[in-house]
């Protein structure tokens, strides 16, 4: 699969279990707890899935500074939300954010919408969206 995700979460654990999952159906993966960590990843990744409650800066404050900083890149990644509150899956486009995944820590679903964002991107891409 050609180009990497960029998962963001302030659990270590859930990052640690995201990222094998994901590693173990052959996905490029880098994780972060903060948007100083996530940046340098951002211009490789195509896909950003992005924790709506973090301390410190929820999730629609980090997909705006992810956002501005992805202008000056060729393509800007799909930025997902990645959440359990439904209230906040529901508004997944109102607060700006390309898709969800909703129920945190299901691995299935996870999968389902990772490999659906893939195809997504490889589309739009194809055709210059």
């Amino acid at each position: 699969m050609s180009g990497a995700i960029l998962v963001i979460d302030d659990s270590l654990t859930l990052l640690a279990k995201v990222k094998q999952h994901l590693a173990a159906e052959h996905y490029e993966v880098t994780t972060a707890t903060t948007y100083p960590d996530a940046r340098p990843h951002l211009g490789r990744s195509v896909l950003v899935i992005i924790d709506f409650h973090m301390p410190g800066q929820d999730g629609a404050s980090m997909l705006q500074a992810l956002r501005s900083a992805a202008k000056g890149l060729p393509t800007s990644p799909l930025m997902y939300l990645h959440t359990t509150d439904s209230e906040q899956a529901a508004n997944y486009k109102q607060l700006g954010f390309d898709g969800v995944i909703g129920m945190k820590g299901n691995f299935e679903l996870l999968s389902k919408q990772v490999s659906a964002a893939m195809r997504l991107r490889r589309l739009s891409v194809k055709l210059k969206l």
